[in-house]
């Protein structure tokens, strides 16, 4: 005898992914053109020579730091559709609706879509009538892009961009990119670090104590409180001399289009007041007319990614 199954009421969704970064980012000016650009400036160096008494005026100062950085705004869409019979007639469970079901998991996959451009490789780009946004892994790096190249002076220097291995990482080198930043900025900064999965793990090893080290015994000291039964091993928070990074796992970063996977292993340490999002036109639903095939419709946004100013980050490519 045949047995009928037995579906809760309730839908299980075992993807929930968050976007760490473009939550955080703030929305700057809705851009008017599919290329935009905006203004950085440097301030002159100091200049300690004296000058004689009575001396006139006559050799000025060259005070031309300004220059143009630019972007490029990207539409990102998702077409929800289900069958008739699907919206009408089936009772999956946990859901009333299929198609409502449907447009809430396109504006889900548009948001993610955002968020793995953001944080990707993805140069800038135009071909024929397609507008491609830059990544974060793109503008920050201290060689020339292919397009839209960042002004030398304002690119992101390879003292602030750790390329070495994973496992050869140490918390010294995450100083040393906050002391590069300082030195570049002048400004004590407060970082927040959107890291990959196992570069998160591994930095929160910084807090374990390890043996093996030719024989010697190294001792290091935390002190935190510490709960009953409880172990905190985990390091959210780094604090050194030049400012404060605060780390947290993303599944984002270094986005493959490709194998629709992330870089583990890369990490970004962001001034979020200096990065903008620049948006055209928000994620939303359009219906479609309807040709009797079922209920259907577009969800789509007109994004861009701003970083103001390519000296104020840092990134951890490790490999």
């Amino acid at each position: 005898m045949g047995k009928r199954e037995d579906l809760g009421d309730m839908l299980v969704v075992a993807d929930a992914k968050d976007t760490p970064v473009t939550s955080m980012i703030a929305k700057g000016t809705k851009p008017t053109n599919a290329l935009f650009g905006w203004p950085v400036d440097d301030e002159a160096k100091p200049d300690t020579d004296g000058v004689a008494d009575g001396d006139p005026a006559s050799d000025f100062d060259d005070l031309s730091n300004r220059a143009i950085l630019q972007g490029r705004i990207q539409k990102f869409r998702s077409n929800p559709a289900v069958s008739e019979l699907a919206e009408d007639v089936s009772t999956p469970a946990g859901i009333a609706s299929e198609f409502a079901r449907a447009k809430a998991k396109s504006i889900t996959k548009v948001k993610r879509s955002i968020e793995a451009r953001f944080c990707s490789d993805g140069d800038s780009g135009k071909v024929g009538t397609t507008n491609t946004t830059r990544g974060l892994g793109k503008w920050l790096q201290s060689t020339a892009q292919s397009d839209l190249p960042v002004d030398a002076a304002y690119r992101t220097p390879a003292g602030a961009i750790y390329s070495s291995t994973l496992a050869g990482l140490l918390e010294s080198d995450l100083l040393a990119i906050m002391q590069n930043i300082f030195n570049n900025t002048g400004k004590k900064g407060s970082w927040d670090c959107p890291f990959g999965t196992a570069l998160k793990a591994l930095v929160s090893t910084f807090s374990v104590h390890d043996p093996n080290v030719s024989n010697t015994t190294i001792v290091r000291r935390f002190n935190a409180p510490q709960s009953d039964y409880e172990l905190d091993t985990k390091v959210d928070i780094i604090n050194g001399d030049f400012g404060t990074l605060r780390l947290f796992p993303t599944l984002f970063n270094g986005w493959n289009n490709t194998t629709k996977a992330p870089d583990s292993k890369r990490g970004y340490i962001l001034d979020m007041s200096d990065l903008k999002m620049r948006v055209n036109k928000a994620p939303g639903f359009k219906p479609l007319p309807d040709d009797d095939s079922g209920p259907r419709g577009v969800v789509s946004a007109i994004v861009a990614l701003q970083v103001g100013n390519p000296l104020k980050h840092g990134a951890v490519k490790a490999t």
